[in-house]
């Protein structure tokens, strides 16, 4: 009986706690969406793709407001972005889950940084050009 209240008490201590209140390792820099420019691609041009080779991720951002990503467990799929009080917020639907990640400018970083939440917890990438 006790063992089953210490079991009940633990869960609910669990599921009260917030999941997504994470501090960023990054300070970041409210940018305009001038900053993104240089990392779009027009459609079906594959110059400017965003890679972190550690997780690893690529992820291609195409100017009509849609991007193509590439992981290596889950494969490849498209989304869409959108600019938001000086981030880019991209969305993208898979068949078990939905994917939110956010593309922000940290100080002193010249590319982006990567923010998303997986099974593992938040994760904040540092994402590097690749030409």
């Amino acid at each position: 009986m006790k063992l089953t209240l210490i079991i009940y008490v633990h869960f609910f201590m669990i599921s009260c706690q917030s999941n997504y209140e994470v501090q960023s390792p990054y300070n970041y820099d409210k940018v305009k969406v001038d900053y993104f420019q240089q990392f779009m691609n027009p459609q079906k041009d594959d110059k400017n793709v965003l890679v972190n080779h550690s997780y690893p991720i690529e992820i291609k951002l195409l100017d009509n407001n849609k991007f193509e990503y590439l992981l290596d467990v889950l494969g490849g799929g498209v989304g869409t972005w959108g600019f938001e009080d000086g981030y880019l917020k991209l969305y993208a639907e898979r068949k078990l889950f939905v994917m939110n990640m956010f593309l922000r400018k940290a100080e002193s970083i010249e590319e982006p940084v990567l923010e998303f939440r997986d099974r593992f917890g938040p994760k904040f990438l540092e994402m590097e050009r690749m030409r």
